[in-house]
């Protein structure tokens, strides 16, 4: 009886031990521009698309438990636009288009990959 005792033991120690401390992300994609038409978020290997068009600033926040790779790709029609993502609200990866070839068209393509 001892023996089956201290197998049990063991065994919910060893389940214990092993446990992995799962950390909830806040993932928040941020999009500010004129006309805008596409506003894609990317989480892993899951697309998600927002609302469009709109004018102006929109987020969006998730949750998540893990994270391997984000992704935001927004088009618009209009002079500029600036896409940010944040993780646990701070700023991680910024990118703007000042549509500077003059074409009134703008695109926002930024990625960030979590460290393993």
């Amino acid at each position: 009886m001892k023996k089956i005792t201290f197998f049990a033991l063991i065994s919910l120690l060893s389940i214990v031990a092993c446990k992995k401390d799962e950390t909830t992300y806040k993932v928040k994609y941020s999009v500010s521009g004129t006309a805008v038409s596409q506003y894609k978020m990317t989480v892993g290997i899951y697309d998600n698309f927002v609302s469009t068009p709109f004018t102006g600033t929109k987020d969006t926040t998730i949750y998540m438990q893990s994270v391997s790779t984000l992704k935001l790709d927004a088009m618009g029609d209009g002079p500029s636009m600036a896409g940010t993502i944040y993780v646990n609200d701070v700023p991680i990866i910024t990118g703007n288009d000042p549509d500077t070839d003059g074409d009134n068209k703008t695109q926002v393509k930024i990625e960030y990959i979590f460290p393993q």
